[in-house]
């Protein structure tokens, strides 16, 4: 998800008893319902409290706020690892999008997850690699 899609997930969009979340603010104007891992399932449950309404936003933090909170977070890392510091939390997109592909979901499924609506653009993502692909092709033998 985009930060800002995250940043305005309300509890009345998030569906646990099917596992989906509705996006209804994306970057081009499309609404979309995408997929819950059982890990997303289980923290958001966690998270809901019962004083917790439909119009509240999941997330109670303004786009500065959680700016700050990135950096705080890659600070706190970087004495061990301080290659996280170039890091982008854009670059988790990528990352996971990438992930999706290499889990052997199809163009239509990664799509409708990322809200990419142009498939040269969700290629974009994508780092194919030959070894990879042969181990596939070559698993039945």
């Amino acid at each position: 998800m985009r930060r800002g899609e995250l940043l305005s997930v309300l509890w009345g969009d998030v569906a646990l008893h099917n596992t989906t979340l509705l996006i209804r603010d994306s970057k081009n104007g499309f609404s979309r319902t995408i997929p819950l891992s059982r890990l997303a399932v289980k923290t958001l449950s966690e998270m809901r409290t019962p004083n917790c309404r439909d119009a509240h936003r999941v997330l109670k933090a303004s786009g500065n706020g959680f700016q700050k909170a990135w950096r705080v977070c890659r600070q706190r890392i970087a004495s061990k690892h301080p290659e996280i510091l170039s890091l982008r939390f854009h670059d988790l997109r990528h990352e996971s999008i990438s992930r999706f592909f290499e889990m052997c979901l199809n163009v239509p499924e990664v799509a409708l997850i990322s809200g990419h609506r142009d498939a040269r653009m969700l290629f974009r993502y994508t780092h194919q690699r030959a070894e990879d692909i042969a181990q596939k092709i070559n698993a039945s033998d």
